[in-house]
């Protein structure tokens, strides 16, 4: 395989990969928008997406604390 090959392959990945994650936004903000409250704010399906700009700066992809996961759970509750 060349690398010409190899870029090629890598980046279809990436595409797949970014469009797989458009369907899941889109489903996961579904879900949300379903079940929120009447004081919560609509979410949009970039709101779930990691590659939408800004996600993919290193500070927010460290390891999530115990704290993060309770914001998560008291958010979707």
């Amino acid at each position: 395989m060349t690398f010409f090959e190899w870029s090629c392959f890598q980046s279809g990945l990436l595409e797949a990969d970014e469009t797989r994650w458009n369907h899941t936004g889109a489903v996961m903000a579904m879900l949300f928008n379903i079940n929120r409250g009447r004081g919560q704010t609509a979410k949009s399906a970039q709101d779930f997406n990691p590659y939408r700009r800004g996600m993919a700066a290193p500070e927010n992809n460290k390891p999530m604390s115990a704290d993060d996961i309770k914001k998560l759970v008291d958010e979707f509750s």
